[in-house]
């Protein structure tokens, strides 16, 4: 912080000096003829000599004032500029960077401004990214709106870290177009946004492979279930041929409760029936259903011998 008393004391003294100068120039040799004026006359000058130097005081305190309120706002701007969070670069229209906060020279690696400042942006971006800082920069100059963009930069040690860019377009003190860009690291964000992305991947492919092994055993469940049936089927023919009645309604149950049905239904009735010397009728009608009628002869009548003629 300036010393402002002591300051303010040499600029006293320097500036007597000079007016004292400046008024012997002026009056010449006026001061000389000081024994021949009047009291009045010399009262005159001594008020008015005391006037301006209240005026010179009040002036002077003023200027103190305005100089402690000038180092109020550099402490305030070096707070708000230099200490901020984030980075700040001022871009010429041929791309070279004209200033820099001090966040943006710890982002970028450097010692001091110096290192940064008349280089050339682009420098510092990965050269992969180099066509997307341009498109944004077009971007920027054609809106003039602040446009976030994402892209690779590289430090002065030549490490990357990816940055969160926020450019709007401004006036110089010369009227002159410049870019305003704000950076921040978002190094930590997309290394975690990859893992995740990897992680879903990876649950993805064992969701798929758990469901194509449920999905194989459904397959191998089903096709035991109908192999089942076909055996109790099987044995069904097997053992009740002569209950036809129990025989088929043991197969109605099997079809009735594998809804897709095995394909024998049909053929083991008919076997049935024509084995009983039966027969079998189906009568359809469109919006009423289906009739099917079995008949079977008694058993009285299929056991009875044969009548033989004797001599």
């Amino acid at each position: 912080m300036i010393d402002l008393g002591k300051n303010s004391t040499v600029e006293a003294s320097e500036l007597r000096k000079r007016s004292e100068e400046l008024t012997r120039k002026k009056n010449g040799k006026s001061l000389d003829k000081s024994e021949t004026m009047t009291q009045e006359e010399m009262r005159m000058i001594l008020h008015e000599l005391h006037v301006h130097q209240m005026e010179l005081e009040m002036q002077n305190e003023e200027l103190r004032t305005l100089q402690l309120k000038l180092e109020d706002a550099r402490s305030r701007y070096f707070d708000l500029y230099d200490l901020a969070p984030v980075g700040y670069f001022t871009i010429s229209g041929k791309g070279l960077i004209l200033e820099a906060n001090f966040t943006a020279v710890m982002l970028l690696g450097a010692l001091s401004r110096s290192e940064l400042v008349k280089h050339p942006f682009t420098q510092f971006i990965h050269k992969k990214d180099q066509d997307i800082f341009h498109l944004y920069s077009r971007k920027i100059h054609e809106s003039g709106a602040p446009v976030p963009c994402e892209l690779r930069m590289l430090k002065k040690d030549d490490t990357t870290f990816w940055a969160h860019l926020e450019a709007t377009m401004a006036q110089d003190s010369e009227g002159m177009l410049v870019q305003n860009i704000l950076i921040s690291d978002i190094t930590e964000r997309k290394l975690a946004q990859e893992v995740l992305k990897r992680d879903e991947e990876t649950l993805k492919k064992l969701v798929d492979e758990q469901a194509r092994k449920l999905q194989a055993q459904q397959t191998e469940l089903e096709r035991t279930k109908r192999l089942s049936d076909i055996g109790v089927l099987a044995s069904t023919v097997a053992h009740e041929l002569r209950n036809p009645l129990a025989a088929i309604g043991i197969t109605a149950r099997i079809i009735g409760r594998n809804a897709k049905g095995t394909g024998l239904g049909l053929t083991v009735c008919r076997q049935i029936i024509d084995f009983h010397k039966g027969s079998i009728s189906i009568e359809s009608k469109y919006g009423n259903g289906t009739a099917v009628t079995l008949s079977l002869p008694r058993n009285d009548a299929r056991n009875q011998p044969e009548e033989t003629s004797g001599d």
